[in-house]
């Protein structure tokens, strides 16, 4: 990928703009290889009882950099003075990460008819799942043109350990009746949940006194799973023989510790 980092880095105030040509822009790379796998056994057998019961295993490994470039901003800062050498890729910035995450789960639901017309489901699910995460950023322009301490090629990076594990039980409620054989009304309460992860962002360091480009308070650092309980209440009708057919819903949903998208306090860089 690669995206305009231009205005981001103008509104830093870090005086990239008394620079007449300053621009930016950052490419990024990342690689992920996923195995996921289900088994799954659905009854068939008469009677008033259906079920259904699962398995489920998900592993994910990934990696990828993004690199900020400033064409140019390198020679004209040694032009107004700085104590360093030329970077003659002018990368003004660097990260990388890497992801290793297991998961899995097992389900069941069951359904039962009360009648010929009205039945009830109830399912679970357990889930577990283990995320293991390393995240680095360098400055490069920054150590190499301004403060003059590398080499002009020089990425020197200190990786941050991150991770988390969580565990945890969903369920599921649903209940319909079949009016008629056009109308049918149903009702469900169910749970749900998506994974946390890092931010990539190293944690500022308290003995810079807030000196830090980049960097991510502790509560930026990763964010963690965010969860739902759903309801809901519908009807599905057919008309004059099934030449119109209207249905309709009404939801509800308490939605906890939501993921949200938005950045540092430091570098304003995009996290979650």
């Amino acid at each position: 990928g690669q995206r305009d980092q231009t205005d981001l880095l103008i509104g830093l105030q870090y005086s990239y703009e008394l620079f007449p040509s300053f621009s930016a822009f950052t490419r990024e790379r990342s690689k992920e290889k996923r195995f996921n796998q289900e088994l799954r056994l659905v009854s068939q057998h008469d009677g008033p009882f259906s079920w259904i019961g699962g398995l489920y295993y998900n592993t994910l490994k990934g990696n990828g950099n993004s690199r900020e470039f400033t064409p140019g901003y390198s020679q004209y800062l040694l032009g107004t003075g700085a104590s360093g050498v030329w970077r003659p890729d002018d990368l003004e910035y660097y990260s990388e990460g890497q992801t290793e995450l297991d998961e899995q789960a097992v389900y069941a639901e069951l359904s039962y008819d009360l009648t010929e017309k009205w039945q009830v489901t109830v399912g679970a699910r357990y889930y577990e799942y283990d995320l293991r995460t390393q995240d680095a950023t360098d400055l490069p322009l920054l150590y190499t043109t301004i403060v003059g301490d590398r080499g002009p090629n020089d990425i020197l990076l200190d990786y941050e350990f991150g991770g988390q594990k969580d565990d945890g039980s969903l369920f599921k409620f649903n209940t319909s009746y079949q009016f008629t054989d056009d109308v049918m009304m149903f009702a469900t309460v169910s749970e749900g949940f998506r994974i946390g992860n890092s931010n990539g962002v190293p944690l500022c360091d308290p003995s810079t006194g807030g000196q830090q480009n980049v960097c991510a308070q502790p509560a930026e650092f990763e964010y963690f799973a965010d969860s739902t309980t759903n309801y809901e209440i519908g009807i599905r009708t057919q008309w004059f023989d099934r030449r119109l057919t209207l249905n309709g819903s009404v939801y509800y949903v308490e939605w906890n510790d939501p993921q949200l998208a938005t950045q540092t306090a430091v570098g304003n860089t995009p996290i979650v």
